[in-house]
């Protein structure tokens, strides 16, 4: 089974709100779940799909030095 983070962790890890994390995972750009079918039950991220998310942002992130 693949290794969960909360929310706030990757917003932490990311550098955004976790509003924005609980967004990417709508999207079907972070992988998330909640922990139990229970409404107050957290909602989890997969730890891989925030490292695999970072680094296609990395990537993909021109330095100023390189614009213009």
């Amino acid at each position: 089974m693949a290794e969960t983070i909360t929310i706030v962790e990757a917003a932490q890890m990311l550098g955004i709100h976790r509003d924005t994390v609980r967004e990417l995972v709508r999207k079907g750009e972070l992988k998330g779940h909640k922990k139990t079918l229970t409404k107050t039950s957290p909602f989890v991220v997969d730890r891989e799909s925030v490292l695999d998310f970072d680094r296609r942002r990395r990537s993909q992130t021109v330095p100023p030095s390189l614009v213009g």
